[in-house]
């Protein structure tokens, strides 16, 4: 099976689990309950996540759980969620961009099935060898991804990071807590 199909088959999963997740919680099936406590330690990198927007979400104890050890997995290298997502999404992919570039003159825009396959193979392996630097395994990747794009205030959260690193102005991170009460 080609790593291109095996990436497709991963994301069809998250957006299907997704659906699944937002279908449930609609039918009134899904558990929901406030935030579980976690003790915050000031030092911890996720701890703004936890308190800013996590505590202010419904999860069922499970979804909390499987997360919140990924944000401990994360803390214990000093990785926020929002920078783990940042580098994960958009600065490995650019400096993907940069060596197609070099190597094929017409970059992505060509038809180039070369280019674009090198591309896929690069952005997987530079995004396989970042996640096992911080021990995460594929189950743990593919629900942080599907945190991400399944819950917006998360979503808004890890944005905003991007957006006051590139020196843009922020998203709404300022009304998550407006957003979720809707």
């Amino acid at each position: 099976m080609s790593k291109s199909l095996q990436m497709k088959i991963i994301l069809f999963t998250a957006i299907m689990a997704a659906c699944l997740f937002t279908a449930c919680k609609e039918n009134g099936t899904q558990k929901t309950g406030a935030a579980q406590n976690v003790e915050a330690v000031s030092t911890k990198p996720n701890n703004l996540l936890r308190g800013n927007v996590l505590n202010a979400l419904s999860f069922g104890g499970d979804t909390l759980k499987k997360f919140d050890s990924i944000l401990n997995q994360l803390d214990a290298f000093g990785v926020s969620f929002q920078e783990y997502i940042a580098h994960g999404h958009y600065e490995l992919s650019d400096s993907v961009d940069k060596i197609i570039e070099a190597r094929f003159p017409d970059g992505m825009s060509s038809s180039d099935k070369k280019a674009i396959d090198a591309h896929h193979e690069l952005l997987h392996n530079a995004i396989v060898k970042y996640d096992n630097s911080l021990r995460l395994n594929e189950q743990q990747t593919a629900f942080a991804e599907w945190m991400f794009v399944a819950y917006d205030p998360i979503k808004i959260f890890c944005n905003d990071y991007r957006y006051q690193k590139e020196g843009r102005q922020p998203g709404l991170s300022a009304g998550v807590k407006d957003t979720i009460a809707e």
